[in-house]
């Protein structure tokens, strides 16, 4: 029952999502607006708070270090299987091969399993994602497309731009200087909380709804996507297993063991077609995490089974 309890939301809103996609019950700018208020409000104020009220130990640096590190070798892993992959697909599948897609799929799905109080364990194993991503991952993908030449400043100049990428860094000041904890420990705290809460209530509902709507199949690609995100599984159980066995004294509770393991069974980035102008490219991304968030909804009710 407990397992149903978990999974059955979850599944709901994933196929109303599809309902409304297939009817357009929901507008296609209604849904857009939808994904604004999520992206650039609801989820840049969750992690905000999840990181400035964290207690960030030694180990959060230890663990920051090992995720970035394993999506470097993982994008290095995706080159060097190209060969395994069609024209014009190949060069295009390290991209799907490494990265997360943390605050639209991992952090819903963690905050339905172990709640909101524990959500920073999940934001902390994402951030070497947000830096990997803005730092080195959207500059090559640029750069495989185009051919346009990597630049530090360009990328820093989208990372700002990034709400998410905003609210971790803002959340870690608040949090490393006291100002976080000075505002909770006087009245005035209880105005913010009361505001953050009803700001984010509905982010993980909404969020599953974006998901489902967002799911799209092609049967053209659909050879060449399971093709690859059969290669991405691969390497995420080889090197998941990596990292888990390396970051073993971080595992304080089955909470930071569970962040790890949604983490790893969750799709790639969405925004990665946002990022493209090669229409083969951007239905090859939309279509690979499509058809990985059915994966990774598998991968979530054997976690929720296991481990709860």
């Amino acid at each position: 029952m407990d397992t149903i309890r978990v999974m059955l939301p979850i599944i709901v809103m994933l196929v109303m999502g599809v309902i409304i996609q297939r009817t357009g019950f929901i507008s296609e700018d209604g849904m857009n607006g939808i994904k604004i208020y999520l992206t650039k409000i609801a989820l840049p104020v969750t992690i905000f708070h999840a990181m400035a009220t964290a207690d960030l130990g030694g180990q959060t640096l230890y663990i920051i270090i090992t995720m970035f590190v394993f999506l470097a070798i993982a994008m290095v892993i995706g080159f060097l299987l190209r060969p395994l992959i069609e024209k014009p697909y190949k060069k295009y599948l390290p991209f799907v091969i490494c990265l997360f897609e943390g605050g639209m799929l991992s952090y819903p799905l963690y905050e339905n399993l172990c709640g909101a109080d524990k959500l920073v364990n999940v934001v902390i194993v994402d951030i070497a994602g947000c830096i990997f991503g803005f730092g080195i991952f959207y500059g090559i993908l640029s750069l495989v497309e185009k051919g346009t030449k990597f630049s530090f400043k360009t990328m820093g100049k989208v990372a700002i731009m990034s709400p998410t990428f905003d609210a971790v860094v803002l959340g870690l000041l608040c949090n490393l200087t006291g100002v976080m904890g000075a505002l909770l420990d006087n009245p005035v705290s209880e105005l913010y909380i009361v505001i953050k809460d009803i700001a984010v209530a509905p982010l993980t509902s909404l969020i599953l709804l974006y998901v489902g709507y967002s799911i799209k199949i092609e049967k053209g690609l659909i050879k060449v996507c399971l093709k690859s995100i059969a290669l991405r599984m691969i390497v995420m159980t080889i090197l998941g297993t990596a990292v888990l066995f390396i970051l073993r004294d971080t595992m304080k509770d089955i909470y930071m063991l569970t962040a790890f393991l949604i983490m790893f069974v969750t799709s790639p980035s969405f925004s990665m077609a946002g990022f493209v102008d090669d229409k083969d490219a951007a239905g090859y991304f939309a279509m690979s995490t499509s058809l990985y968030v059915i994966i990774t909804v598998i991968g979530y009710g054997i976690i929720t089974v296991t481990l709860f």
